[in-house]
């Protein structure tokens, strides 16, 4: 561990994998703990918890990721944490507290009252909901105004909106509604991960329009919600990337995960006369696969396709459905 790096609670295990504190392994063993942990913070709680980091889901070398996390956990606990002094830190912790009981200044009484009935029933608060009240408020920006007709969070936006129909509602051209869109910042108060992190499947690397999260949404908060509008959303508040508008995954797997996307991309626009039988390995075109992303592209993105697992390692592709 490098000594001279200065940790705090809030850091992250992203930046600590980049500072070179800990390694690929110790930081796909975080991302696999459930909850995740996403700070040094976490990491010493885990640790004051549980003693030990050897059960954690992915946790290949457990005799020497507890000494590599311990000196974390003791570093933290030595090293004040100036960052939560900072006003702007104080304002958004603030903020959370408030945000916690649905204090969300802009709500209307109607409003809260649907929120805490919500957190009451599921348990947690309902993100898309409030983001959609904000956007909508009587107040709204211009740019919150444009923002919940991209999103499909207005009640009177038309499902197919387009950006030039969005601009003839508040008179912008096409190019600026587009910039606006790819630009715009979920204010601090809406946009804290924490409130966020209930919308992703931990236990996967990889989330579509069939799973379980995206749905629980649509019927529960957004009946009309659409899975690129929902990907957008939670690409900009947790660290789930969007791919293709069609997919999401989670950091360190954005790559991989693209690449078996463009080349089922490929394989499903194919005409085939009879079913074939494909390794992953062939597929993988003679790079290194590993075990997980292989489950992950045989279990979720493979079938997703229409492609038909058949292990150990091959996937069965059908015959073209006009033929």
């Amino acid at each position: 561990m490098h000594k001279d790096i200065a940790i705090y609670l809030d850091t992250t295990v992203i930046s600590l994998y980049e500072k070179g504190v800990i390694d690929k392994t110790v930081l796909r063993a975080c991302e696999a703990a459930k909850p995740p942990m996403e700070t040094a913070g976490d990491i010493a709680a885990h640790l004051d918890a549980n003693g030990s980091f050897a059960r954690v889901p992915g946790c290949r070398r457990p005799g020497r990721i507890p000494d590599t996390l311990s000196a974390i956990a003791e570093k933290v606990k030595k090293t004040p944490t100036p960052s939560d002094e900072k006003p702007e830190r104080r304002q958004r912790n603030r903020a959370m507290r408030l945000s916690q009981d649905a204090s969300f200044v802009f709500l209307t009484d109607e409003q809260r009252e649907n929120v805490l009935a919500f957190r009451n029933e599921h348990g947690y608060l309902p993100m898309f909901m409030v983001l959609r009240y904000y956007l909508t408020r009587p107040d709204a920006s211009r740019n919150d105004i444009i923002m919940s007709y991209g999103w499909g969070l207005n009640p009177s936006a038309d499902d197919s909106a387009t950006l030039a129909s969005i601009g003839e509602q508040v008179g912008l051209s096409r190019e600026r509604i587009r910039q606006i869109l790819l630009t715009y910042e979920i204010p601090d108060e809406l946009s804290h991960q924490q409130f966020w992190n209930q919308y992703v499947n931990h236990s996967t690397f990889y989330v579509d329009a069939g799973h379980s999260e995206f749905e629980n949404v649509r019927q529960r908060e957004i009946p009309n919600l659409n899975f690129t509008a929902y990907a957008d959303i939670l690409h900009r508040t947790t660290m789930m990337f969007n791919v293709n508008d069609r997919f999401m995954a989670r950091r360190g797997w954005i790559k991989e995960i693209s690449a078996w996307v463009d080349r089922f991309d490929r394989l499903s626009e194919m005409t085939r006369s009879i079913d074939s039988r494909v390794s992953l390995e062939g597929l993988a075109m003679g790079g290194n696969l590993d075990t997980r992303i292989a489950l992950v592209v045989l279990n979720q993105l493979a079938p997703a396709y229409g492609f038909i697992p058949d292990p150990p390692g091959h996937l069965i592709l059908p015959r073209s459905a006009d033929l």
